[in-house]
This record gives structure tokens, C-alpha cells and sequence, in this order.
């Protein structure tokens, strides 16, 4: 009742990619929708007069399948039964031998383990699916540090086509078998960050009113998109090429300009400072449109994101050539679509069977595949940016007495507060690291 495709190598689980219905009708299995098309093509040209059925694996018609042809041979199995009842039995009574020798013979000659990549630090979910590749039967940790042992004094390419790290489809999380790590430039990028929010917070401190708030607000969300955007590209595509180095030099350049302008930004400096910011987010835009060109399965969404940047954009550009009563009014314009605008989209696909037949429907037809954010990198990458966070305050809370002996009685107040705060920050620190 089916075929199963050997796979080039020794697997622990093999899975069955082609079946046979109960009214003799053909079914494949794909591994992924792209897999899917490109099967789709591959029978139509080849046996275009032979009707097919075409599933992806883990969706709701695979599970339906399977069912359906599981009672199929349940009822098969109780008919030779009733018939052959001896035979039956002593064929179950070797099978059911056969079975424990195979699992001893496998616990004695195979020591190495497959992991699955849908297991992990945060337990098993039956809505994430690991996009397989060809590899032995070892385990994932082994197969990296190989991997890492052999590229160990290799070249670095200049370029490298982008690699979609996971992605939603229909509900279902698509992601590669291999773990992300932190890389090194995105700790040196966490730690420009937070020299940022520390000059940006002593500019509204030294001045602690509503209009210092509000310009606070401003300078901090710019600064913050900035960051984030660079991190759910980092965490979306994995390339690993001198190209990608030399985009996140150009982000820091951008960023560096854009600090030294932030504390003088509603006075003289405003126009300097959306200079910088736009230069690189319209960077960013440009290289959505090329990586949409690259990776159409997800051009949609990339397509949208480009968007969302050149819209606001339109809007901080007026913002330089406007009085400071209009400026405000486009700014508050412009936060919003920059910060609830990619959230849009994702509402669209998540809702779209709600508006069938409307425009709507329409888009997030294009939107079908969404990148996702890596869930371990993310949780690295926040555990390591508290880190530095929590390390910049203790270094804020140092000063020197300047007595000459002993501790005079103006530094003993602060002395306590300093100790405290350290205390404090220590505490935090320990619960979130473990």
C-alpha cells in the first residue's frame, strides 16, 4: 500500500514519501511547499494522464491519509484473522520476535544519535517542522563541531546566495535542522547599543521635563528600530560571507552618525540625524528588494517590508523641511508605521480565511511565507545584550573620593546608594543568567 524512498544515507527514522489509497490512487509526500511545486511540474510533464494526489508532510491531509489508509489495513488485518486464525497467530509470534532482535541488533552495532531539530531546550511542539538534509547518523552537535574543525583556516566567499534560516506556512514553522549562534559583531553591535541608550537617558536626565520626554521618546524608538531591524535580519538569513561583514560596517557607520547627533537633535542637528537614519533604512529596503529577487518564495513579504520603510520614509523626509509644531505631527506619523507596520502584515495572514474574497485575501495570498525569528538565537542574543546592560550600570555606579583619609561625610550617602544598586543589579543578574 506504499513505497518509501531510500534515502542516501543510514537514517534512524525513515519516512514514507509515496502511498497508494485504499481505491488505488497515488499519493507523494513533499518535505516542503517548495518541494511541493517542483514535484507538481516533475509528474505533470512526466505522466500527465495519471491522476496523483500531492501532501506536505505534517499538514492536515498527510495526517487524513495516513488514517485513512491505517483502517484500511486494520480491517485487512482482522480478515486474516477471522480466516487463517492459526497462521495468523504464528506469523505474529515471529514478527513480534523479529522486532526485539532488530532493536538489540541496533542498541549493540549503531552508538551514534539522530536528534531531531523539532526537540530542543524548550521541548517538542508539534507545530514546528525540520527541513531535512542529507547527513549520517551522528549527532547534530558532532556533525558542527566537524564542520567547524574543518573550516578552521578556510577562506571566507565575498558572497553567498541568502539562506532562509525558518519560515510559516499554513501554521506550520519550517527550520533548518543546524543551530544558530551568536556571532561575534553582534555582541560589538549590543554594545554600541547600549552606549546609545546610556548617552540618550543622561541627555533627559540633566534636563527632566515633559518636552525632554518627548524628544527622549523620538531619539530612543529611531535608535531602538535600528538595532532591532538589524537583528531579525541577522536572525532571518544565515550567509556568513564578507559581504554581510561589510553591510553590518555600513549599518555601524550609520548608527555611529546617527548618535553623534541625538543630543542636540530638536535644536540644530534634527536634519544630520534623519540623514543618517535614513541612509540606512532605505539600505535596508534596497536590500529587501535584492533578496526578494533572490528568494521568491518569501517575496512577498520582503516586498512588504520594502513598503513599510519607504512610507514613513516620504514622511521623516518632510519632517527636515517642516516648523517644529508640523515636525511633531509627522513624526508621531511616521513612529507608528515604523513600529506596528511588519505586526500588520502578520495580522493579515494570521486572519486571512476570515475575508474571503476581499482584497485582503488577496495579499495575504502573497504573504504565505513568512520568515520567522530563531528562538534560541533570540533568547542568546537577548541573554548576552542584559549581560552587557547589567555590566555598563555596575561601571556607571564607580566614582572616587577625594578625601584623604577615610570617607567624608557627603560621599558615605552615596557610597550606600552605589553599594545597594550593585547589590541590586547582582541579584537581577544571577536569576536571568540561570
Amino acid at each position: 500500500m506504499s513505497e518509501k524512498i531510500q534515502p542516501d544515507s543510514p537514517q534512524h527514522t525513515q519516512r514514507w514519501r509515496r502511498f497508494l489509497r485504499p481505491d488505488g490512487r497515488t499519493v507523494h509526500v513533499a518535505s516542503s511547499p517548495a518541494e511541493a511545486e517542483t514535484l507538481r511540474r516533475q509528474f505533470s510533464q512526466e505522466t500527465p494522464d495519471l491522476e496523483f494526489d500531492l501532501i506536505i508532510h505534517g499538514s492536515p491531509e498527510h495526517l487524513e491519509v495516513i488514517r485513512e489508509i491505517h483502517a484500511h489495513n486494520e480491517e485487512k488485518r482482522n480478515t486474516l484473522r477471522r480466516t487463517h486464525t492459526d497462521a495468523y497467530q504464528e506469523f505474529e509470534k515471529v514478527h513480534a520476535e523479529l522486532d526485539a532482535l532488530s532493536v538489540e541488533l541496533n542498541t549493540l552495532t549503531d552508538k551514534d544519535v539522530a536528534l531531531d531539530a523539532n526537540f530542543s531546550r524548550y521541548g517538542y511542539s508539534a507545530h514546528i517542522r525540520t527541513r531535512e538534509v542529507d547527513s549520517s547518523a551522528t549527532s547534530i552537535r558532532s556533525q558542527q563541531d566537524r564542520e567547524a574543525e574543518r573550516r578552521r583556516g578556510e577562506s571566507m566567499k565575498f558572497w553567498k546566495k541568502p539562506v532562509i534560516r525558518q519560515y510559516f506556512h499554513k501554521g506550520l514553522i519550517w527550520r533548518a535542522s543546524e543551530t544558530a549562534e551568536v556571532a561575534s559583531f553582534e555582541l560589538f553591535v549590543d554594545l554600541l547599543y547600549v552606549g546609545i541608550i546610556a548617552i540618550n537617558g543622561d541627555r533627559a536626565a540633566e534636563d527632566p521635563t515633559g518636552t525632554a520626554l518627548l524628544q527622549f521618546c523620538v531619539t530612543f524608538i529611531l535608535s531602538w528600530k535600528l538595532w532591532s531591524e538589524l537583528t531579525l535580519i541577522v536572525s532571518w538569513f544565515e550567509t556568513d560571507d564578507i559581504f554581510q561583514r561589510l553591510c553590518v560596517l555600513f549599518f555601524l557607520v550609520c548608527l555611529t552618525g546617527y548618535t553623534t547627533n541625538i543630543t542636540n537633535a530638536f535644536d540644530s542637528t534634527y536634519t544630520a540625524m534623519i540623514a543618517f537614519y535614513l541612509t540606512e533604512r532605505l539600505f535596508q529596503a534596497a536590500y529587501f528588494l535584492w533578496t526578494a529577487r533572490l528568494l521568491p518564495m518569501i517575496r512577498g513579504m520582503l516586498i512588504g517590508n520594502m513598503i513599510l520603510i519607504l512610507v514613513p520614509s516620504a514622511l521623516w523626509i518632510g519632517s527636515t523641511r517642516a516648523n517644529d509644531s508640523t515636525r511633531l505631527v509627522l513624526i508621531w506619523l511616521a513612529i507608528p508605521i515604523e513600529l506596528f507596520g511588519p505586526g500588520i502584515m502578520l495580522v493579515i495572514v494570521r486572519t486571512s480565511e476570515r475575508w474571503d474574497g476581499t482584497i485582503i485575501a488577496g495579499i495575504a495570498k502573497y504573504l504565505q511565507f513568512y520568515p520567522a525569528v530563531n528562538i534560541e538565537h533570540k533568547s542568546e542574543r537577548t541573554n548576552a545584550f542584559v549581560t552587557i546592560v547589567f555590566g555598563y550600570s555596575v561601571v556607571a555606579l564607580l566614582y572616587q573620593n577625594q578625601a584623604s583619609y577615610g570617607i567624608n561625610a557627603y560621599a558615605t550617602p552615596f557610597l550606600k546608594a552605589k553599594i545597594c544598586s550593585q547589590l541590586v543589579l547582582a541579584s537581577l543578574e544571577r536569576p536571568y543568567s540561570d
